[in-house]
Parts: C-alpha cells; sequence; structure tokens
C-alpha cells in the first residue's frame, strides 16, 4: 500500500505485543499500487534517519522529528524500479551516502547532507 509502519519492540520475544509507532505515507500516489521496495535505516547520526525506495523508481527520505517522521527529500533513483537501499554513515566525510539498485542494472550513491 506503500505505507511503512514503524513499531517499537517492548517484548522481543512477542511480536503481537508489538504497539504501532508511526505511519509514513512513502510511495502512495494514487493510483499507484507499486508501492516500497526496501528501507534503511540511520542511526549513527545525532537524528534518526530513513530511506525508502519503490517500486516506481524513486528514493525518499525522512527524519524522526519531536512527535513523527517529516518528509525531507525525495530523488528519482532509477528509471525502472529499485530493488535495495543502503545508508553509509558520514564516519570521515562531511555528508552521508545512500547506495540504490535497481531493475535498470544500475547502482547509484547519493550525497546526503540533511544533518
Amino acid at each position: 500500500d506503500g505505507n511503512v509502519r514503524i513499531y517499537e519492540a517492548q517484548d522481543a520475544l512477542s511480536l503481537a505485543a508489538w504497539p504501532m509507532e508511526d505511519c509514513l505515507q512513502s510511495h502512495t500516489l494514487a493510483g499507484d499500487k507499486r508501492g516500497c521496495a526496501a528501507l534503511a535505516w540511520n542511526f549513527d547520526s545525532e537524528s534518526m534517519l530513513l530511506a525508502v525506495v519503490g517500486n516506481d523508481g524513486s528514493l525518499k527520505v525522512f527524519g524522526k522529528g519531536a512527535r513523527n517522521w517529516i518528509f525531507l527529500a525525495a530523488q528519482n533513483a532509477h528509471s525502472s524500479e529499485c530493488k535495495d537501499v543502503a545508508w553509509s554513515p558520514n564516519l570521515c566525510r562531511p555528508h552521508d551516502l545512500i547506495a540504490t539498485c535497481g531493475a535498470d542494472k544500475e547502482v547509484k550513491l547519493f550525497k546526503c547532507a540533511l544533518i
């Protein structure tokens, strides 16, 4: 359905007891049922960030606000559906890197300086 649901693991042994913390409308265009393909977390920064790729070829970045997740940026990553995404924190760089791969047989790197 194109939504990303985030749950809090209060009891790691009982998935049924995990309450939903938030629901992001990531890839939910009207009439588009292709949805999300993969996501990658970045907990290495001072603020939590989430990269989500969709079957429409797009990359979207969300950041954790005081109460909920906030849309920060979008990029047309591939000419066909995205297959995966990975986050490389800024260990020795002034920016993070986000890598995506798509059905178009390309791997693309994006600089992320949102922090």
